[in-house]
């Protein structure tokens, strides 16, 4: 059985999806080495792309982790230019290695083989091209390290391989808890494989002790999901594919890596209001505008000031404060004592008793 807790020499894969640009919060790895795990694989790119996450995780796994690298292949973005397929995988692998060559980790490369929506289907009539862009990847890369990829993929997409790549090890990612060793024995032979599966991609949900709940947050990262992976062989043959290393388990200090670059939002054109509208973003040709406009005249909404201009955000979901802002102008209050709004908003859900619930 391949439950993810069964086995002692765990991994996970990591990429950008496990960083939310959005928030302050950096991922840290130290409650996943406390979790057991024994390495960690990480995304470098795509096409001609960088992971915005790749250096931050990388620098801060050496050391700690043996680290596996993976590229997610790309076999697309060249349709339509000069470039051959060849040319194309060429590219990428050099791309790949301006990343890694100065630290390419403990663990060989893997060429991520996997549907793209941009790219269409993986289908017989572009398995020739698929194979031209990996063999040119393939032996760019080992010009540059001296060493083969593996090539990472699902049991279905084994027949998408011409006959020279199938004696590459494979990064396998079969999601199924009653997966046995025969059964993948079984499965390489049917399609020829001579390489082995170095290593078994079990779960993407991030359940770590088969409890049924993903523990990605738990475990220091922004995503609940996380792609969890083993090494079958176990141990020794671990530490021989690592070239020795293996998890240190003692406190260590984390080398704080370069801040990951937070993405600038596009900027907005600002609204430019006309005679006789009181808000930049309401112009007369809104459906509300003569209600906006009223409820603005009678004083019980006042809109807010943004670079200079009065915006009222007609898009933006009206908080609790704010609606009782709005109830009081409109009661005329003198005081926003907590009874008062209470049996504001009683009154209110009466009339509307899905749309406000008091906190």
């Amino acid at each position: 059985m391949t439950l993810f807790i069964n086995y002692l020499v765990k991994l996970f894969d990591v990429s950008q999806a496990q960083d939310d640009p959005s928030t302050e919060y950096r991922p840290t790895l130290l409650k996943a080495l406390e979790a057991g795990f024994w390495g960690i694989i990480v995304r470098v790119g795509f096409g001609r792309v960088v992971d915005r996450a790749f250096r931050w995780f990388w620098t801060l796994a050496k050391g700690i982790f043996p680290r596996k690298p993976y590229w997610y292949g790309d076999y697309y973005s060249h349709r339509g230019t000069t470039e051959t397929d060849e040319q194309w995988g060429e590219e990428q692998a050099d791309v790949c290695w301006n990343e890694l060559k100065g630290d390419p980790g403990e663990m060989p490369l893997a060429w991520d083989a996997e549907y793209s929506k941009y790219g269409g289907a993986l289908t017989a009539t572009i398995k020739s091209s698929y194979n031209r862009i990996l063999r040119g990847f393939k032996n760019r890369w080992k010009l540059h390290s001296g060493k083969d990829i593996e090539i990472y993929c699902s049991p279905s997409l084994l027949w998408l391989f011409e006959d020279d790549m199938k004696d590459l090890d494979l990064y396998l990612a079969w999601w199924n808890n009653s997966v046995t060793q025969q059964m993948i024995d079984d499965l390489l032979a049917s399609h020829g494989w001579r390489g082995k599966v170095k290593i078994l991609q079990v779960t993407n949900s991030g359940d770590i002790d088969n409890d049924g709940l993903p523990e990605g947050i738990e475990l220091g990262f922004e995503s609940s999901g996380l792609d969890l992976d083993v090494f079958p062989e176990g141990e020794a043959a671990y530490k021989q594919y690592t070239g020795g290393f293996v998890p240190n388990p003692a406190p260590v200090i984390i080398p704080e890596p370069e801040p990951l670059p937070i993405p600038e939002p596009e900027p907005t054109p600002e609204p430019t209001p006309v005679p006789g509208q009181t808000f930049a973003d309401v112009p007369p040709t809104h459906w509300a505008f003569p209600f906006i406009e009223q409820l603005y005249k009678d004083g019980v909404v006042s809109g807010s000031v943004v670079n200079g201009q009065l915006l009222f955000s007609p898009n933006a979901n009206v908080t609790r404060a704010q609606l009782a802002v709005m109830l009081v102008n409109m009661k005329r209050l003198t005081a926003l004592d907590r009874a008062h709004l209470d049996i504001l908003f009683a009154e209110w859900q009466k009339n509307h008793p899905t749309t406000v619930t008091p906190a």
